[in-house]
């Protein structure tokens, strides 16, 4: 929306196999420990709204997701305090 010239950099082509981000799937999350993260993806989830509505077809297919650690953790525990924070439920 702002004309931003913006050049991505792929270490393979859009479609390789390599590593856990491969192919044409990627994750959309709001639970991150670090606020300014899932601060980001909230600001952004209208604008995949509105780009899903102009392309016609589904662009972002919520499933769902699951973090997995100790109680303690300072992972578990500062995603929940984040969302918290956010009011975003989990």
């Amino acid at each position: 929306k702002i004309n931003a010239k913006v050049t991505v950099l792929e270490q393979y082509d859009p479609t390789h196999t390599h590593g856990s981000s491969h192919g044409d799937g990627r994750i959309f999350r709001f639970a991150y420990p670090i606020p300014e993260y899932s601060e980001l993806a909230l600001k952004a989830k209208p604008g995949w709204a509105e780009l899903q509505e102009k392309a016609g077809e589904a662009l972002l297919v919520g499933q769902g997701g699951l973090d997995i650690g100790h109680q303690d953790s300072e992972h578990i525990v500062g995603t929940m305090k984040t969302l918290d924070s956010l009011g975003v439920p989990f």
